[in-house]
C-alpha cells in the first residue's frame, strides 16, 4: 500500500472545441495555472497533470481522464481538483456518478475550485447545489451543439442557395449571348436581302 506522501494529486483539465470559443478563462494553459496554485497553496502532495485538449464533456471516453480513473483505482490518488464541475463532465448523471461513488470508494476527496465544491464536507450548501449545477452544465452543453448545428445548417443551406444564383446568372449570360448572337445573324441576313434586292434590281434596269 502508497503512503500518503507517495500518493499523488491529480489536477484534471478539460477544454471542448466549444469551450475554446470563450475565451482564454477555460484554457487549459489557465487551467493549469488554477490548479497548481490551488495545490501548492494547500499543500497538497505530488501535483500531476491528467489533459484532454479538444474532448466534450459529454461522455467520459477521454484519455486524460481515463488514465486519472486507472490512477484512482489504483489507489495512486488522494486528491482531484478541477477548475470547476463542468471541468470534470458535462453529463449530469455520471458525473453525479463519479463523485458520489466512484471517488468515495477509493477514498479520493474532490475539489471544483471555482464552485467551492469539496467533498470534504457534503453538508455544505455548495455540495447542495452541485447536483442543479452538473444538470446546468449538461443542458449549457445541449443548447451550445443545437446552436452551432443550426448555425452549420444555415451555412449549409446559404452555400446551396448561392451554388444556385450562381447556375442561373452563368445560364442567363449564356443565353443573353445566344440571343445577342442570333440578333446579329438576322441583322445580317437582313442586309444580305436587302443588297441582293438592290444587285437584281440594278441588273434588271440595265437590261431594259
Amino acid at each position: 500500500m502508497l503512503r500518503a506522501t507517495e500518493k499523488i494529486t491529480a489536477l484534471y483539465c478539460r477544454l471542448s472545441q466549444e469551450d475554446a470559443n470563450e475565451g482564454d478563462s477555460n484554457s487549459v494553459t489557465n487551467q493549469k495555472d488554477i490548479l497548481l496554485r490551488y495545490a501548492k497553496e494547500h499543500r497538497f502532495p505530488n501535483p500531476t497533470f491528467f489533459v484532454d485538449d479538444g474532448y466534450s464533456g459529454t461522455n467520459y471516453d477521454r484519455p486524460g481522464f481515463q488514465q486519472m480513473l486507472s490512477e484512482i483505482e489504483a489507489g495512486k490518488v488522494v486528491v482531484v481538483l478541477t477548475k470547476d464541475l463542468s471541468r470534470l463532465g458535462r453529463n449530469s448523471s455520471l458525473t453525479g456518478l463519479y463523485i458520489n461513488f466512484t471517488f468515495p470508494k477509493y477514498s479520493v476527496r474532490y475539489i471544483a475550485i471555482n464552485d467551492h465544491f469539496d467533498t470534504i464536507d457534503p453538508n455544505s450548501t455548495d455540495s447542495d447545489m452541485a447536483g442543479i449545477k452538473n444538470w446546468f452544465n449538461e443542458w449549457y452543453s445541449k443548447d451550445t451543439s443545437r446552436k452551432i448545428r443550426a448555425v452549420v445548417l444555415e451555412q449549409i443551406v446559404w452555400k446551396h442557395i448561392q451554388e444556385v444564383i450562381s447556375v442561373v446568372t452563368r445560364y442567363e449570360a449564356h443565353f443573353r449571348s445566344e440571343m445577342e448572337k442570333g440578333s446579329v445573324c438576322r441583322a445580317r441576313n437582313r442586309c444580305g436581302c436587302i443588297k441582293s434586292g438592290w444587285h437584281r434590281l440594278r441588273s434588271e434596269s440595265a437590261s431594259l
